[in-house]
């Protein structure tokens, strides 16, 4: 019985090398059709049709509580490693109120980030969240984000994980919760320039938090 279950053990592990070597290959390939299409298109319309269909599936879990598609999963994982503006249009869905959850919104914040239209909508989103003194955060799609994020950051290649990582981390970080110290000291572990979760680092370490929090 013994060999049985080491053979049985072997087995699943070759399966789940076999399940990860696939998904490598196909974040490296994904990886490699953005930043083609970015150079033939320019960003901004590369960027918008990336996003696009996961945008679809990324605001469906938040509002309707369904499963992130993996084809999403891969393609947020891709595109945020590409540009730091995927991660802060996913940031703003979560934390942004009701406006920050649309998709015409988050549209414009992944795909022209530097418009300064867009910026001002981006600060004022985030403003209003963080000194809203009643905590008018969506706890449920916060909860909702955070799943997802960790179930991202469980099936891609290392460096893929750095932004779900310094999402999840933003995110309790905002709810208050003790495990985004975690989450942002793994991100900077495997990017030590990631100065996003330097932020939530230091912000933790000095005491500063959304104004309901206090």
């Amino acid at each position: 019985m013994t060999g049985v279950t080491m053979t049985t053990e072997q087995h699943c592990a070759d399966r789940a090398d076999a399940r990860r070597d696939r998904i490598a290959d196909t974040v490296r390939r994904l990886g490699t059709q953005l930043r083609e299409d970015r150079r033939e298109r320019g960003p901004h319309v590369a960027d918008a049709a990336w996003v696009d269909e996961p945008f679809d599936d990324w605001l469906a879990m938040l509002h309707e509580g369904k499963p992130l598609a993996r084809t999403s999963m891969l393609a947020l994982a891709v595109g945020m490693d590409q540009t730091l503006a995927v991660r802060d249009a996913l940031i703003v869905s979560i934390v942004g109120g009701a406006d920050g959850a649309r998709k015409a919104v988050l549209m414009d914040f992944a795909s022209r980030p530097h418009a300064p239209e867009v910026c001002a909508r981006m600060g004022r989103l985030l403003t209003a969240a963080f000194t809203d003194e009643h905590g008018g955060l969506d706890k449920a799609r916060c909860r909702a984000a955070v799943g997802a994020l960790k179930d991202m950051a469980g099936i891609v290649p290392e460096r893929y994980r750095v932004q779900p990582l310094t999402i999840m981390a933003y995110v309790l970080w905002w709810l208050g919760k003790d495990e985004a110290v975690e989450y942002a000291l793994e991100a900077l572990a495997i990017d030590e320039r990631c100065s996003l979760a330097a932020i939530v680092l230091g912000a933790m370490r000095r005491g500063i938090y959304p104004v309901w929090l206090r």
